[in-house]
């Protein structure tokens, strides 16, 4: 390891920390602390009511378990195969069923097990949640060191990765923390194959995660093809157009084969080609203040779909109008007789109608819900006064990482080079650059088409303490390890 000089300034007492006599030994005991913590919070969660999303997981999982196809449309099929892998090892029967499951805006049930929603199996489903996201922390510890980040700097990293944790909703079957993991391993292995750790096998890594994080969480079955856009010119600049090739090839035959094949599948068994079939009734969250626009073209409906809106709105209290999405899905399928597809196809081309006349509305309301993706959400599972200091300090995390973002991003539009701003790091920045370009292409895409609640962003949260590290670190905090 080459010599590196101690630093001065209010940066000294850190620096004689980092080299301290018992580093591993420290970084241990911090790291068991925080997975006592995150165990402890796992420990109390609750876990008799799976929630509307669980449900459908489950039913998910009860098709698997019968052998049979799965008939939900809304949500991808890889968490529910991981509830009935689960299922298996812990002996559940398919039956009885009952119809529990239901889809947004679908008049229609499905059947779920009832030996799903056992205290035994629930809990089990618990502490596997758990155990992902310890892995998700272990593999934003090994990023960091991957790129030569010192040991100081991989704990910041974990202890920011505890305070963002409680974010993913632990007492609900959920599959944001698979996803988290998922896209985690994608972003270590870029960082294994950027820094000559593993090639070109850590690229298959990359492709086939970031491939199945789309069959966790249908938003992000456009994110292969985005990091390839993204990260093609930056890769050739820092490692040449020979590894830039490499890298596109791969991201793009894996997403065609994963998501391709299972958006093949959904043409061909259920009639709509891609991951989800929610859009159509999901989009009207964005439509709801100027769906009137698309009256003219709507003249049968429009008036319907407004008055369900008008009476979704609640004053002095948080409205409800802006789902006004699953009322109108509902109505289509009872008195138009479409299926739960074909009524989301419909409210698909309204809403685009809607967005096409009020071009200049739409961009507010995607504004309006980026400010609230970068708001931290409000902690009411932390008890008593000490809720403020932990909400304090997320909002102090977020503001730097947002602040950290424009930075980084502004530097590299100025510096007129697309592999960053700093030529003496240049794989360290490529790795920034996917982190960054991980968390805003989530951001972009649920506030295009969704509210951009804190809790859609739970997937990508351990972005923002590889990102916050890497950003100080590479403004000369600390020397890099070599």
């Amino acid at each position: 390891m080459a010599a590196e000089s101690t630093p001065t300034g209010p940066w000294n007492r850190i620096w004689k920390f980092q080299v301290c006599r018992y580093p591993r030994l420290i970084s241990s005991i911090i790291s068991l602390v925080v997975l006592f913590g995150l165990a402890i919070a796992f420990g109390q969660a609750v876990v008799e009511d799976p929630g509307d999303r669980g449900k459908l997981h489950l039913a998910n999982a009860t098709a698997m378990l019968s052998g049979q196809s799965s008939p939900v449309t809304q949500r991808p099929p890889l968490y529910g195969a991981t509830l009935a892998l689960l299922a298996r090892m812990a002996s559940v029967s398919p039956y009885p069923q009952r119809l529990d499951a239901e889809e947004y805006g679908n008049i229609n049930s499905f059947p779920v097990a009832s030996g799903l929603y056992s205290k035994r199996f629930l809990r089990l489903v618990l502490w596997v949640q758990l155990l992902i996201l310890i892995v998700t922390a272990w593999l934003v510890v090994i990023t960091l060191r991957l790129v030569g980040a010192s040991l100081g700097w991989a704990l910041l990293a974990l202890a920011i990765f505890a305070i963002l944790s409680p974010e993913a909703p632990p007492d609900i079957l959920s599959e944001t923390l698979l996803t988290g993991l998922l896209l985690a391993l994608a972003l270590c292995g870029f960082a294994a194959w950027v820094t000559g750790r593993m090639s070109p096998s850590a690229l298959l890594l990359v492709g086939i995660s970031s491939s199945l994080a789309a069959l966790s969480h249908a938003v992000f079955q456009l994110l292969p093809l985005f990091l390839t856009a993204v990260l093609y010119f930056p890769v050739r600049s820092a490692m040449g157009r020979t590894k830039a090739r490499h890298m596109a090839a791969s991201l793009l035959l894996c997403w065609l084969l994963i998501v391709g094949g299972m958006s093949a599948y959904n043409l061909q068994k259920h009639r709509f080609f891609g991951l989800s079939a929610v859009l159509g009734s999901g989009l009207g969250t964005k439509t709801w203040s100027f769906m009137e626009r698309a009256a003219p073209e709507y003249p049968g409906v429009a008036p319907v779909f407004i008055g369900m809106r008008n009476d979704l709105l609640v004053p002095f209290f948080e409205h409800t109008g802006v789902y006004w999405g699953a009322e109108a899905c509902k109505w289509l399928m009872t008195e138009r007789g479409m299926s739960y597809v074909s009524a989301n196809k419909y409210l698909l081309q309204f809403n685009l109608t809607a967005i096409r006349h009020g071009n200049e509305v739409y961009p507010i309301e995607v504004l309006k819900s980026l400010v609230l993706f970068f708001v931290p959400a409000f902690p009411y599972q932390v008890p008593g006064p000490s809720r403020f200091v932990y909400y304090l300090c997320k909002a102090l995390v977020f503001l730097v990482f947002a602040g950290a973002c424009a930075y980084r991003i502004t530097l590299w539009l100025l510096s007129g080079s697309r592999k960053g701003g700093t030529a003496k790091d240049p794989r360290a920045e490529l790795v920034l650059a996917a982190a960054i370009g991980i968390f805003l292409y989530a951001a972009v895409v649920v506030c295009s088409a969704d509210i951009g609640r804190p809790g859609q962003r739970a997937s990508v949260l351990f972005t923002i303490p590889i990102v916050l590290a890497l950003t100080l670190r590479k403004d000369g905090a600390l020397p890099a390890r070599k």
